[in-house]
């Protein structure tokens, strides 16, 4: 009976009801142990059903804590476990199957590489299951779940709200140290509503207390039981059937006795009625409290050590007196009961419990990471049962799976427990290096002298290196450029294998190539490998990207940096070895040649790729290459579909730095969309602290803000942060790229400084010419004809342009500007009506505003900004309408621009208004006519 929880029923049926709407809902139910959530999450558990909805469930333990996904496993595993091969295929289609690397190991082609790409796939998977009926999720004792499986949580919550899915979750109000973050993030989001049940009233523990003694109570006796149990629904329960066995009738004169039947007395009452069955339901109980989660007789039989049909005659009599559910799987009533029944077990005893569990779970085929969630609590070297094979042996493998699925974490608690066990040199080493690759991946501090350790006790001098190797990557791709070239320098010492020697020796150039420090050292071992391409000498395709990569970078020869970029991106090895780092450069030096047809079509490739596989790290590098790509030659409109799309991902990601590249594209875009105090903003939110290296991405992160200060005001911000940028590139030997010196030329000019503009732009200028750059070439001629007031450079600069429209729009803004000033009017209109044509056209707000100023100080009326037609599209609105014209569906949209379909739904809504037309298949010819 539930009493006094009107308001508490009545907010599950509104999130019911938005569910069955088709908006998501979060209902979140917080109290102290007893306070009935359990019992309302059971009552929407039957409402939900009766009404038709799927019911997926789940309930965390202080054990599953460090079962990773087990939350995740517990909800879906049994959905899938009911379903055909047809049924299973048509759920996991698109990105859904991404989820069956955790949930379904045996229909899984390979396991994704990050848990982001699990996270989309299971959120897919839950909006799949959505089609055929509201979804009803439901998670009692929230702040036990593993914290992966709260992180799950988390992504799925933002993105619900277009969902009929209805997230119902209880958790107590203590904070727990490392899920507080993701458990406050849960709780304070716009769609989670609070329910906090309240103690029970004076008038409905009257009704209870009659109805558990079967007599009307005095009141002085019903005062006393709501004074001794604080109103606590399961107290009151308790304490009534305590009671009620005691021969209590009620009466004011034996209120005194029920404080002896208090909470405190609850554990011996619960243990003392399951030893009245019988010793071995007390066995029973505490087989099912050491498996942590609703299990079948069968199993509990294992645990317990008996036969299967004693346990169910066992359970069933645990049924009658209240201990356990009344249904199959075998459960607890309560979560109060599970805890005491488990604290009441010896110490001595756990460890064969925990022992027994594992092999339990190891029966039922379940994973490595089921049966290493037990044996982490069994002390070391203890022999385990049938068919449980060693603890080593299972510890190690999950933590090897916990690694490949995302939870660090987890893998490090199971690589150290299974350190602990006896086994041989060659397996500690692996486990040593398990260890230490999730202490890299969780920053942990120690973790790069755990792995250097491990390695200078490795036998074999190739294997050293290749774990050397792997160190090597770590540290990179951390912006820790010193280290990772000092270690790559010190795994070439003893190195026999020439190939992986080839493959360290192009590392140890790559890294020492962008990195100050180190660029010296490195030049002549990289002009040894321009000569030997010159020659035609055979070089491996790392090499072959890295001379590419190196001719860019000094500015010494672009036509030819670029035609062997463009070799390797038609090599498909290029990106099927596995090793990014020739990728990366490789595209780096497409973009800066100015490659734009290839580079672009490889990061369309790219993003396609990650749309498949649901890698956001992926999708935030094509995004963020191909918003740089689209901004040099223009399509400023697309260019911001694509900043908009590395923005929302840098939202929803968790690390807490991120590549310069991204913010450095990003920040562009904004800065030419005008917003430059965002791209200020974002740097300071998102860059890494400073200082910042002395390293190549940062060259151009100095860069792009001293652009930013510059075009929000702050031109001696400008300046200092433009000569930081050259220092940088200067001391890296760095040609025109980045393009420091027009950043800071016209921070100069701003203050005053004509001549020191002038020379910066001359610099420029031959920089560009040397490397044979037309883009950077045509820019420092306008610099400069700017500088000089030089009519001939400037219209130099514009015929240098024809098809680098950002440029070409800047060149004609200071051509007309002189032409104006030089008093030759009907030519500057000419020039700035074209620029501010194009300039409103193709999205470049920054030099629209500047034309329309230079066109009003010249006498005539800018164009007025249109509210209809292309023009008028937002970013997210092109980037929807992109994907739309490839011919997927809203669905494949979502999947593939990682939004919801609702986002899809309203962006194609409100673009068909502007662009005045009714259907999907009229966007081709209305995105065209522009």
């Amino acid at each position: 009976m539930l009493l006094d929880r009107d308001v508490e029923i009545a907010a599950l049926d509104r999130g019911l009801e938005s569910a069955r709407a088709g908006h998501g809902a979060v209902v979140w139910i917080e109290g102290e142990a007893g306070a009935g959530k359990t019992r309302l999450l059971g009552a929407l558990r039957d409402r939900a059903r009766e009404q038709g909805a799927h019911v997926l469930s789940a309930r965390g333990g202080p054990l599953e804590q460090g079962y990773a996904w087990g939350a995740v496993r517990q909800l879906l595993d049994p959905l899938l476990s009911t379903l055909d091969d047809a049924q299973r295929a048509e759920l996991t289609t698109g990105a859904a199957g991404l989820s069956l690397a955790i949930l379904d190991g045996a229909h899984a082609t390979a396991p994704p590489a990050t848990d982001q790409q699990l996270m989309h796939g299971l959120h897919w998977l839950v909006a799949n299951l959505t089609d055929a009926a509201p979804v009803v999720l439901i998670v009692d004792d929230l702040q036990w779940a593993d914290l992966v499986s709260l992180h799950w949580l988390s992504y799925l919550v933002r993105r619900a709200e277009s969902l009929p899915l209805l997230v119902a979750l209880s958790t107590r109000p203590e904070a727990h140290s490392d899920a507080a973050p993701v458990l406050d993030a849960l709780a304070d989001d716009p769609l989670t509503r609070h329910l906090r049940p309240r103690a029970l009233s004076g008038a409905a523990i009257t009704t209870l207390t009659a109805e558990a003694l079967a007599t009307q109570p005095e009141p002085a006796f019903a005062t006393e039981v709501e004074r001794v149990t604080a109103g606590n629904p399961f107290y009151v329960g308790a304490l009534l059937r305590e009671a009620r066995d005691a021969g209590l009738k009620g009466r004011a004169q034996e209120a005194p006795r029920l404080l002896a039947l208090g909470p405190d007395s609850i554990a011996r009452s619960v243990l003392r009625r399951i030893t009245a069955v019988g010793p071995d339901a007390l066995t029973v109980a505490r087989a099912l409290a050491a498996l942590e989660e609703p299990a079948a007789p069968e199993a509990v039989a294992l645990v317990a050590d008996l036969e299967p049909a004693e346990t169910r005659t066992l359970a069933e009599r645990l049924m009658d007196i209240g201990i356990l559910d009344e249904r199959l799987p075998l459960d607890f009533a309560h979560p109060i009961v599970r805890a005491a029944v488990a604290d009441g077990v010896p110490l001595a005893e756990r460890p064969a419990l925990n022992a027994r569990a594992a092999a339990a779970f190891a029966g039922q085929g379940a994973g490595a990471e089921r049966i290493a969630a037990r044996l982490v609590h069994v002390p070391a070297r203890t022999p385990l049962p049938p068919p449980l094979d060693t603890a080593c042996a299972h510890l190690g493998d999950a933590a090897a799976a916990a690694l490949d699925r995302g939870a660090p974490s987890a893998a490090l608690v199971y690589a150290r427990r299974a350190l602990e066990e006896d086994t041989s040199p060659a397996r500690r080493v692996e486990l040593d290096l398990l260890a230490a690759r999730a202490e890299a991946l969780e920053h942990a501090p120690g973790w790069e002298e755990r792995w250097t350790g491990v390695v200078a006790r490795m036998a074999d001098p190739d294997l050293r290196a290749r774990a050397r190797l792997q160190v090597v990557g770590v540290l990179a791709s951390i912006g820790e450029w010193e280290r990772a070239t000092a270690l790559a320098r010190e795994a070439l010492e003893d190195l026999n294998d020439p190939a992986l020697r080839t493959m360290l020796e192009a590392h140890a150039l790559q890294t020492g190539l962008v990195h100050a420090d180190y660029a010296p050292s490195v030049a002549a071992g990289v002009q040894t490998l321009i000569d030997q391409e010159a020659t035609g000498a055979v070089l491996t395709l790392y090499e072959r990207a890295i001379v590419a990569f190196a001719l860019q970078l000094w500015g010494a020869d672009a036509a030819r940096a670029g035609d062997l970029a463009e070799a390797l991106v038609a090599d498909p090895a290029l990106f099927a070895s596995g090793d990014a780092s020739a990728a990366h450069i490789t595209m780096t030096t497409l973009m800066f040649t100015g490659r734009h047809h290839t580079v672009m079509a490889a990061f369309d490739a790219l993003c396609g790729f990650a749309a498949q596989t649901g890698s956001r790290a992926m999708m935030l590098g094509g995004a963020s290459g191909r918003a740089m790509g689209r901004m040099l030659v223009g399509d400023l409109l697309a260019a911001d579909g694509d900043a908009d799309a590395v923005l929302d991902l840098l939202d929803d990601a968790a690390q807490g730095s991120f590549d310069p590249f991204h913010l450095t594209s990003v920040g562009h875009v904004l800065i030419e969309r005008g917003r430059a105090a965002d791209a200020l903003a974002l740097i300071a939110e998102r860059a890494a602290p400073e200082p910042w290296p002395a390293a190549y991405q940062f060259a151009f992160l100095h860069n792009v803000r001293a652009a930013a200060r510059l075009a929000a005001g702050d031109a001696e911000g400008a300046l200092a942060g433009a000569l930081h940028a050259g220092a940088v590139a200067q001391a890296l030997n760095c040609g025109p790229i980045p393009e420091w010196r027009l950043t800071a030329a016209h921070a100069q000019l701003r203050l005053g400084a004509k001549a020191e503009a002038e020379q910066l732009a001359a610099d420029q200028l031959e920089a560009a010419r040397r490397a044979g750059l037309p883009r950077a070439t045509g820019a420092a001629l306008a610099t400069l004809g700017l500088a000089r007031a030089d009519l001939d450079l400037l219209e130099e600069a514009v015929a240098q342009l024809p098809h680098d429209e950002l440029d070409l729009t800047r060149a004609e803004l200071f051509l007309g500007g002189a032409l104006r000033r030089a008093g030759k009017r009907s030519e500057a209109l000419e020039v700035l009506h074209r620029a501010a044509e194009r300039a409103q056209r193709r999205g470049m707000t920054l030099l629209a505003g500047a034309l329309a100023d230079e066109l009003r100080v010249a006498g005539a009326r800018p164009r007025r900004t249109l509210a209809d037609g292309v023009e008028a599209l937002t970013a997210a609105e092109r980037r929807v309408i992109e994907v739309a014209i490839a011919g997927k569906t809203n669905r494949e949209i979502a999947q593939t621009l990682f939004l919801t379909q609702k986002t899809v739904e309203t962006h194609l809504s409100s673009a068909y208004r502007k662009l005045d037309i009714s259907k999907r298949s009229q966007l081709a010819d209305a995105m065209s006519a522009t």
